[in-house]
């Protein structure tokens, strides 16, 4: 299939700002489409209860990249942009996702490292994508082949997201 220029680079901003796969993007797009029309993914009365959470949590997207500690935190921030009236994921999401889940790699090295919970909610600066090709990076230096909470806080860090924190710091309170 070919694409024109415009169409393509509309797809591309919009899997940027949400941070996910072009695949995802449409199959999220198909998912509201049908849901749209009164029926939802599998033919049921849509009930909207989260988009995010539903695909996610019905196994229809695996993220096979990520832990399902990860996948779970992923869907939280996707909840967190929701409940702040975005359509979009932003690195603060993440942050607060982490934040919410406190027995979480990421959410034990945040108390560690001395975040509290207003961090996630002033508005954390940075691009999701930066953010998620940082935490795919951290991974695969460690030579894993899925990616944790722990690996997307290193990805925030390094991102610049985590005011005065750096990714060293992070790597160390994982530990």
């Amino acid at each position: 299939m070919r694409l024109s220029v415009h169409l393509a680079e509309n797809l591309d901003e919009a899997c940027e700002r949400l941070g996910i796969p072009l695949n995802s993007l449409i199959a999220i797009a198909c998912n509201e489409w049908l849901e749209n029309h009164g029926r939802g993914a599998q033919g049921e009365e849509a009930d909207r209860p989260g988009l995010a959470r539903r695909l996610w949590g019905s196994g229809m997207f695996k993220f096979s990249g990520f832990t399902p500690e990860a996948r779970e935190l992923l869907v939280a921030a996707q909840e967190n942009a929701r409940q702040s009236g975005s359509r979009y994921i932003k690195p603060r999401d993440l942050v607060q996702a982490a934040l919410d889940a406190p027995s979480s790699e990421a959410g034990r090295a945040l108390v560690r490292l001395g975040v509290a919970a207003e961090a996630g909610r002033d508005g954390a600066p940075g691009s999701v994508k930066k953010v998620m090709q940082l935490t795919v990076k951290e991974a695969r230096m460690r030579g894993e082949k899925m990616a944790g909470t722990g690996d997307i806080l290193v990805g925030l860090a390094a991102a610049g997201v985590l005011a005065d924190i750096t990714a060293e710091q992070v790597r160390g309170a994982l530990t």
